[in-house]
C-alpha cells in the first residue's frame, strides 16, 4: 500500500509538471495515471517469481528488475514478435485500445501474474544463504 501511495504522489508531481509545460487537461493527465497504477499491479505480483529461483540476493533481484523493466519499455517502441511476451506491451494495449480482446488477455495475463507471485511469495525463504 505505502508503494501504491508512492507512486501516485510521484507521479502526481510529474503530471503537475507536464501540466504546466505542456498544458493538458489535469482531469485527464490525473485518470489515466491512477489509472495505469492500478493496472501494473498484477505485474508487480510478477516480480515475486524471481524469489522461487535458488540462492537470489536481495540486491541481485533488484538489479535484474531494473534491467528487465528497462528493457520492457525500451520493446514497447518496436514491433518486435517479443512484445507478446512483454507485459507493458498488454498494458500499453489495454490503454489504448480497450477491446473485450485485450480485457480478455490482461484478465488472463494478470490471473497468471497474481498466482506465480504468490507461489513466490509463499515459497520465499528471507534467511541468510550462508550459514555459519
Amino acid at each position: 500500500m505505502t508503494q501504491i501511495l508512492f507512486c501516485i504522489i510521484s507521479i502526481g508531481i510529474f503530471d503537475i509538471v507536464v501540466i504546466i509545460a505542456k498544458g493538458f487537461s489535469i482531469t485527464h493527465i490525473l485518470f489515466y495515471s491512477i489509472y495505469t497504477i492500478l493496472v501494473c499491479i498484477p505485474f508487480a505480483f510478477l516480480s515475486y517469481v524471481v524469489t522461487l529461483l535458488p540462492s537470489v540476493h536481495a540486491d541481485t533481484i533488484r538489479t535484474i528488475f531494473s534491467v528487465v523493466i528497462f528493457g520492457m519499455f525500451m520493446l514497447l517502441s518496436t514491433d518486435l514478435a517479443i512484445n507478446r511476451y512483454n507485459p507493458m506491451f498488454y498494458i500499453s494495449q489495454m490503454l489504448m485500445q480497450k477491446t473485450m480482446n485485450n480485457l480478455i488477455l490482461y484478465s488472463i495475463v494478470s490471473l497468471v501474474s497474481i498466482a506465480l507471485g504468490m507461489l513466490g511469495i509463499i515459497k520465499f525463504e528471507p534467511g541468510s544463504n550462508e550459514r555459519r
